[in-house]
């Protein structure tokens, strides 16, 4: 049992680190528009995002759970980042519950299983997947997202 929260605190601290760097360079990108960023604050930006979505999928590369879920569903490194930016472009770059949607729906199993059984709906379908996301951190919820 201790070893279990112990686990789970320093998920969640890895977590809100890889997120904060997510979330804010989210937020850079499409509020202030590429075009009025200075150059080097682009490159900055992107340089950041890229290296946390780097550790991001390394992560769910090499923790148990999220292995298990993505031989399940045949998933690779590739597959999490398709995911991950279909959460955004669909409308999950949110922050719910201290949650950034996108990052958190790849490292707990629920939500992972919920997005790879859904990756390949498109337009409203997927953004449907993206609002339950949204809805699963906002309530707070736990187990498995049902249909």
């Amino acid at each position: 049992m201790i070893k279990g929260i112990i686990y789970s605190f320093k998920k969640s601290i890895r977590l809100k680190k890889i997120s904060n760097i997510l979330g804010i360079a989210a937020k850079l990108d499409y509020s202030k528009g590429i075009k009025h960023m200075a150059r080097e604050d682009y490159e900055k930006n992107r340089e950041r995002k890229e290296k946390a979505m780097e550790e991001l999928l390394n992560w769910c590369e090499s923790d148990l759970y999220t292995i298990i879920m993505m031989k399940r569903h045949n998933a690779d490194r590739e597959t999490l980042r398709k995911a991950y930016e279909k959460i955004l472009c669909a409308g999950g770059g949110q922050w719910k519950k201290g949650h950034y949607v996108p990052a958190s729906s790849l490292v707990y199993n629920q939500t992972l299983d919920y997005v790879l059984k859904n990756i390949n709906k498109e337009g409203d379908d997927f953004s449907f997947v993206a609002w339950r996301l949204l809805e699963y951190f906002e309530k707070r919820r736990v187990g498995k997202i049902e249909e």
